[in-house]
């Protein structure tokens, strides 16, 4: 069971001036944040994913932890994803959830890339669940609908918090698809790719960038039926993608 007081003791422990000085110049969240290192986070996370842990019966005490301070958020988000593939229904009612309560870009990114995106892939819903919720949403929680969409490509999950999937699953490297799921990331673009706010516009260009990399025909596919054009950064990384298709070429992971 969680024990919500505990694991915000931990990371309060784990804690240190220097890199909470250091996070502040990036993010400033309304719930606080406590300095904790990427490397301590992951490993905590890590020995917490390792726990008795159950959605339904622990939902209270893992929304208790996500409205504590960034840290204690990106740990629930962390627990959740870590038992998304046998709860993916209770993991997108916490996802949905929590996403009219975030404020920061990294609990955005998680909250899509590791539950919001695999929860809607694992529920066989695909892009139309996430897409409905955009007409909704400030800024913050439309980064994370388009950090979702990160979900239907073929690249490993990475920071901390994906720690905690990565020990439930016993492997070292995950990915939630085998290959690009062209019909729903043209969906995320289409809508996405003209929105206007900075942190968006940062997400799609990171979206375009993995898409191009993973399955770069699929992207330039979608870039041809837009009118209008792109915006500058946009636009690059689709020519970068038409090089690609020129040389033949296509990876599978993400070059950030």
């Amino acid at each position: 069971m969680i024990d919500a007081t505990a694991i915000s003791a931990a990371l309060e422990a784990a804690a240190d001036g220097w890199t909470a000085r250091t996070m502040r110049r990036e993010v400033q969240p309304l719930r606080g944040l406590r300095g904790v290192p990427n490397g301590p986070l992951a490993r905590l996370i890590d020995g917490f994913a390792r726990h008795n842990i159950d959605l339904d019966r622990d939902a209270a005490e893992l929304d208790r932890l996500f409205g504590s301070a960034l840290e204690d958020g990106l740990v629930a988000i962390a627990l959740v994803a870590s038992r998304l593939p046998s709860a993916p229904d209770a993991a997108w009612d916490l996802g949905r959830t929590w996403l009219g309560r975030i404020d920061d870009v990294r609990s955005a990114d998680d909250l899509g890339w590791l539950v919001l995106g695999p929860a809607a892939l694992a529920l066989g819903q695909g892009a139309n669940p996430l897409l409905q919720l955009r007409a909704t949403q400030p800024p913050i929680g439309r980064r994370a609908l388009v950090a979702a969409a990160m979900a239907f490509l073929p690249v490993p999950i990475e920071g901390p918090s994906a720690a905690g999937l990565r020990a439930t699953l016993e492997q070292r490297s995950l990915t939630f698809v085998a290959e690009a799921r062209t019909d729903d990331l043209t969906a995320f673009a289409a809508a996405f790719f003209r929105d206007e706010a900075p942190q968006v516009q940062k997400g799609v260009r990171r979206l375009l960038r993995a898409w191009g990399a993973a399955d770069p025909a699929g992207l330039v596919a979608w870039a041809d039926t837009v009118r209008g054009g792109f915006p500058k950064l946009l636009g690059e990384d689709v020519q970068r993608a038409r090089r690609r298709v020129a040389r033949g070429e296509a990876q599978n992971n993400a070059e950030f």
